[in-house]
């Protein structure tokens, strides 16, 4: 807030740079971090539903020489979480980098904008009081960022264990009636 006093265009420049990079980056990230997480967490359940399947028919499938189709799937489900899995650690990082860009391509506007404005004098100490800026900024920008990308991590995994509690529900509420309607059957 400072450097908004000090020199007014410089800090008006790197306040909506700022915010521009930060809502775009957290935007893009924020969504792939959900998709990611949910489509990990629908592979995880899906993986151990096959698992469990797969050992309560383990004798059967020695029987049938079907032991490496069974593992075959599961080997390829796993492989699919290690991909989601380094996408999800990745994303992070990638933010990470883009910040640093967007310092680096910001200091360079701010630069060109003062010396469009006023004279070299003018752009060399905007351009000092950017990257000042710019550097108690961006980590906070970061911290910002990665705790976002956490919390769109978990919404994702939440959404799909909340939509099979509904299932499940449902599910149940429908095994209850069934019930009561051999009971009332039986009374009759």
């Amino acid at each position: 807030s400072i450097i908004i006093y000090i020199q007014p265009l410089t800090g008006i420049c790197a306040l909506i740079i700022f915010y521009v990079s930060f809502k775009i980056i957290n935007n893009s990230t924020s969504m792939k971090s959900k998709e990611y997480s949910s489509e990990l967490s629908k592979l995880q359940i899906s993986y151990n539903q096959t698992l469990l399947e797969r050992m309560n028919i383990f004798r059967e499938l020695i029987l049938r020489d079907k032991v490496w189709s069974a593992t075959s799937e599961i080997r390829a489900k796993r492989q699919i979480s290690s991909v989601l899995r380094a996408q999800l650690i990745l994303i992070p990082m990638v933010s990470k980098y883009l910040f640093e860009f967007v310092m680096i391509s910001g200091s360079a506007l701010v630069s060109f904008v003062q010396l469009m404005v006023s004279d070299a004098l003018s752009a060399v100490s905007a351009l000092v009081m950017f990257l000042a800026s710019g550097s108690r900024v961006i980590p906070s920008l970061i911290r910002a960022q990665g705790s976002i990308l956490s919390m769109r991590q978990s919404e994702g995994a939440a959404r799909i264990c909340v939509e099979q509690l509904n299932e499940l529900e449902k599910e149940l509420i429908s095994l209850d009636k069934n019930e009561l309607l051999c009971i009332d059957e039986s009374f009759e």
